[in-house]
């Protein structure tokens, strides 16, 4: 079985609901809650923001494996990796957007390392079945190498969303209201590619 072409553009559509959401995360998270330039408005002081941030990475070595290990155990009607995408994409559209939705002084750093431990999770949870269902999908190697270069180009569109998409809409709209638009285009993306 061949794929067709709108079936590999539909499927490669999820490359930038990765890059969307990872790429805006990579600009600005640090900038966001180390106060934006100015150290004296941090949202938590930058040394203990980096702790809370390496802790968060090494938590996540961890989810990795995990999410694939259980993603390459499920069964169900909808195949492995589908109910992981599906089910996942609307958490990781609100961890994203609940980064930028700073809460109380008092309980800034333990809300900040929950929500962007809820992101990660989130992302592998989502990204890892996303990634791994391609040799499913395309059975030959012809078939996997247009739908990655596909992937690639979709990956670079999302790239340039998340970079600078993000800052136009900060720039015009303040980071809460990029949150919400870049976490509804992951989400859309995500579904546009498995539906």
């Amino acid at each position: 079985y061949e794929l067709k072409t709108k079936d590999k553009i539909f499927f490669a559509i999820g490359g930038a609901g990765e890059n969307i959401a990872f790429q805006a995360v990579s600009a600005w998270l640090f900038f966001f809650w180390s106060g934006q330039g100015d150290p004296t408005k941090a949202l938590i002081p930058i040394g203990l923001l980096g702790i809370l941030m390496g802790i968060g990475r090494l938590i996540e070595a961890f989810d990795d494996p995990l999410i694939g290990h259980l993603s390459d155990r499920t069964k169900s009607r909808w195949g492995r990796r589908f109910p992981y995408i599906f089910l996942g994409s609307p958490f990781l559209a609100l961890s994203f957007f609940l980064l930028w939705t700073p809460v109380g002084p008092f309980i800034m750093p333990l809300y900040f390392f929950i929500t962007l431990q809820f992101f990660f999770l989130t992302y592998t949870l989502v990204s890892a079945p996303y990634e791994g269902i391609l040799p499913e999908l395309a059975k030959t190697s012809e078939d996997r190498v247009s739908t990655s270069a596909w992937r690639v180009l979709f990956g670079v569109i999302g790239a340039a969303i998340g970079l600078v998409g993000s800052s136009v809409l900060i720039q015009n709209f303040g980071f809460k209201a990029m949150g919400a638009i870049l976490g509804i285009a992951t989400l859309v993306s995500f579904w546009i590619s498995i539906l």
